[in-house]
């Protein structure tokens, strides 16, 4: 236990010294930082159409089984 707190003080003195990478500190409007805003904005985009595509099973799978159901109730 005093090992853990310990190497938990000793991270937090040294956590202002954590350096972040050059997209963080570097030129906003560098082509670096616009790439990886636009690579974020893309798997954004991925993970929409996925979902999208996911809640159009969904809505497609209860469309069919109420016409199955009502198929076989008659």
């Amino acid at each position: 236990m005093k090992a853990l707190c310990l190497g938990l003080a000793l991270f937090l003195l040294w956590a202002s010294r954590a350096e972040a990478c050059s997209v963080c500190f570097g030129d906003p409007a560098s082509s670096q930082s616009k790439g990886v805003a636009a690579g974020v904005l893309f798997l954004m985009a991925v993970i929409a159409g996925v979902l999208a595509a996911i809640g159009g099973v969904a809505l497609r799978w209860s469309a069919r089984a109420k016409k199955l159901s009502q198929l076989t109730s008659e």
